[in-house]
């Protein structure tokens, strides 16, 4: 076993993740084991499942939650947003409630002896540079670094989701976060503690820990409003406070659902490697600078973009500030505009970059490629693509704070500006580029929109002109 760091303080010892070194001929079995067994179990998954399955992905998560935030906020709505934290979730399986679990999904006996021995009489020691340790025997959990341990994982924990009754689930692998909506703060507390009570039973009838000193817990309101109390949710004999912002999944969420302070440090790590970048751009050819450009810094930007892409105006010049810079350190240029330089790079901003990636998941829901939990994001009404009307609902949203920046209204508006021919394509790689080429100038957001003083935001595609 390997200990892999994971985030903190490098001294402590919890703060390491231990990857199992398997032998390449094991994980051959693990992936013929997996091929057979997986479409199976697919049936009985629960659809909010979203870690380690094919076609799933933090972000799926992600734009669901978000999602639903901006709906609830737009209806005049608080929502209450609890983190959870599990302790070595995926060393404290218990083998034989496991093959009870799988027992219950139908497998036969052959197969549970068969996976039982895989799990059973295994040892592991840890190595740090050229030391080890003495082995011991694994009595829980399932190997990480294997095939088979993140499938077992997601077969072992999918009956979570039977035992929560007032909250909406947003999970990714051992990250569950539960919210409640409702205009009145006391009844979003009770609901949300009634379901971690019920959760923190489960935990320990699974052998799981919840770890209550790194759960978090947010009250997300519409921008002005005030309250005189600080919220505050029980788990067992202790309380967790509200903050202003918390963490989940890599995205940092503010109170506001304004995005600015995850953008202000994906900002802020792009920067410091652009730095070592001009540091050493005079010894390197340009080839190599654009390779190291778009390998460090632009990709400081890939992560979930679509969660964070509709943010504030000061946020989304601070971006395209950091990429004009990486752009000119790359190409040597300091004199061009930032278009200019674009067309250089034959590429478009963070933002048109993100649009696209909207649209590929709009495509990929009305073409059923995506998670079905998709659907519910973007209103998918019908699967005929004859008209438009047929695919997306076009929702009325209250609010231009919220309403108008939930996934649904966006896409309902964008996708009916994608030429037909372009919305038929049946390939996802021909429709990627086609949409790439033919629809940068498509969205309509107040990002997209001159602002002029004293004006507002200009939609240049409706008046023709300034």
């Amino acid at each position: 076993m390997s200990p892999i760091f994971k985030k903190g303080d490098n001294t402590k010892k919890e703060n390491y993740r231990p990857i199992s070194i398997l032998p390449s001929i094991s994980k051959i079995f693990e992936r013929l084991i997996f091929q057979q067994t997986a479409s199976y179990i697919s049936t009985f998954l629960s659809p909010f499942l979203c870690g380690f399955r094919k076609g799933y992905s933090a972000q799926h998560a992600l734009l669901r939650l978000k999602n639903s935030l901006n709906q609830s906020l737009d209806r005049n709505k608080k929502v209450g947003l609890f983190m959870m934290d599990l302790s070595k979730a995926f060393d404290c399986i218990p083998h034989e409630l496991l093959i009870a679990k799988l027992n219950a999904y139908g497998f036969g006996r052959k197969s549970l002896k068969l996976i039982f021995s895989y799990l059973g009489g295994r040892n592991q020691r840890v190595k740090i540079k050229s030391e080890y340790s003495s082995w011991k025997e694994i009595l829980d959990g399932v190997p990480q670094g294997s095939i088979l341990g993140p499938f077992l994982f997601n077969i072992f924990i999918n009956d979570l989701f039977l035992f929560v009754q007032n909250s909406e689930v947003c999970n990714y692998a051992d990250d569950n976060s539960l919210s409640v909506a409702d205009t009145n703060v006391s009844t979003i507390i009770n609901k949300l503690e009634s379901d971690i009570q019920s959760l923190e039973s489960w935990f320990k009838n699974n052998g799981m820990l919840l770890n209550g000193e790194k759960c978090q817990f947010l009250i997300v309101e519409s921008s002005g409003a005030t309250r005189n109390n600080i919220a505050k949710i029980k788990i067992g004999n202790s309380y967790v406070e509200e903050s202003k912002n918390a963490k989940l999944l890599g995205i940092n969420f503010d109170n506001n659902l304004k995005m600015h302070d995850h953008i202000k440090y994906i900002c802020k790590q792009a920067s410091n490697k652009l730095y070592a970048l001009a540091r050493i751009s005079s010894f390197l050819d340009q080839h190599k600078r654009t390779i190291l450009m778009k390998s460090f810094i632009v990709s400081q930007f890939n992560y979930c973009p679509i969660i964070w892409m509709y943010c504030q105006r000061k946020s989304n010049n601070l971006i395209n500030r950091i990429h004009e810079r990486a752009l000119r350190i790359a190409y040597n240029d300091y004199i061009s505009d930032f278009n200019s330089l674009l067309r250089k790079d034959n590429n478009v901003t963070i933002h048109q970059r993100n649009v696209q990636a909207l649209f590929v998941e709009i495509y990929k829901t009305l073409n059923d490629l995506n998670p079905t939990i998709m659907q519910d994001v973007f209103s998918v009404k019908g699967h005929n693509f004859s008209t438009l009307k047929q695919n997306l609902d076009y929702p009325n949203p209250r609010t231009i704070s919220y309403g108008v920046e939930t996934f649904g209204y966006k896409a309902s508006q964008i996708w009916s500006k994608i030429p037909r021919g372009i919305q038929q394509i049946e390939d996802i790689s021909m429709f990627k580029n086609n949409v790439s080429v033919s629809c940068e100038n498509i969205c309509n957001c107040n990002l997209c929109k001159p602002y002029v003083a004293n004006l507002g935001y200009i939609d240049i595609n409706a008046t023709g002109s300034l």
